[in-house]
């Protein structure tokens, strides 16, 4: 015998299934995040000592984004130097002054500038600059003592005989495939301060890098270093410790036995 179904009783299967399917729809309906911005590029300073791009970057998208510049800078022989700005975590609707430094060589220049958002790579455009050899003649103001890592960080020990309002801190000679930002900041005179320059590296092995402190009117003073990563000296000094605890627990050991 057949089931018989009323018309009352379809109509409401038919009612439950519409609803539940609009349910289902509206779950999936969202609002799509659109990654989107705007670039100004604001002004570049050449002075005697150093060369300053600072460039004004906004989000105008709905997703927060972490944000920062790079500059290559080629001549006739190829790349010469790259210069990255600090990175920014930029809430949907702000924007941020990105500024960039370079101590380049004397001579012609094409830059490429690239802004990364959002693991996104936009290649903004080209120029050209020029440096002349115009360094300020007086020397031995400014003497950078030394460099540690401390986690992402490089902290630089520098050291002014003088106050210097605007002194950049920056990598003068790095790997290709790091990443090492410029900070700039004042000084008293006398004063020994430390500076944070953000930096990823490729690799963890010890490398040499050369850095420079300038400040205008004044010869950049260029040290080179060896980045030591803390992580991997430290587990060095574990390996050691627990090897002379060995040791020492061994020796103490054949002692109570007498044979030594």
């Amino acid at each position: 015998m057949g089931v018989k179904i009323l018309p009352a009783a379809l109509s409401a299967l038919a009612l439950l299934v519409f609803i539940q399917l609009s349910a289902a729809l509206q779950v999936s309906i969202g609002i799509r995040e659109v990654i989107d911005s705007r670039l100004d590029f604001g002004r570049i300073s050449v002075n005697d000592s150093y060369q300053e791009y600072r460039l004004f970057w906004e989000n105008t998208g709905s997703a927060a984004c972490r944000s920062r510049a790079r500059i290559d800078f080629h001549n006739v022989s190829g790349l010469v130097y790259t210069s990255w700005s600090s990175e920014h975590l930029l809430p949907a609707g702000r924007g941020e002054e990105l500024a960039l430094h370079s101590i380049l060589p004397p001579g012609n220049y094409s830059a490429m500038l690239r802004l990364y958002y959002c693991n996104e790579i936009l290649n903004a455009g080209e120029f050209n600059t020029s440096v002349e050899e115009i360094y300020g003649n007086e020397n031995g103001t400014i003497e950078l003592l030394s460099l540690k890592t401390q986690g992402d960080k490089l902290a630089i020990s520098v050291r002014s005989t003088k106050d210097i309002s605007d002194l950049v801190i920056l990598p003068e000679r790095y790997p290709i495939g790091w990443i090492i930002e410029s900070s700039k900041v004042g000084i008293k005179a006398n004063e020994t301060k430390e500076v944070f320059l953000a930096f990823m590296p490729a690799t963890n092995s010890p490398t040499k890098i050369s850095l420079a402190a300038a400040s205008p009117g004044r010869r950049p003073a260029t040290k080179e270093f060896t980045v030591v990563f803390e992580g991997k000296k430290d587990n060095i000094d574990i390996y050691i410790f627990f090897a002379a605890l060995a040791a020492l627990v061994f020796t103490f050991f054949l002692k109570r036995k007498g044979k030594l």
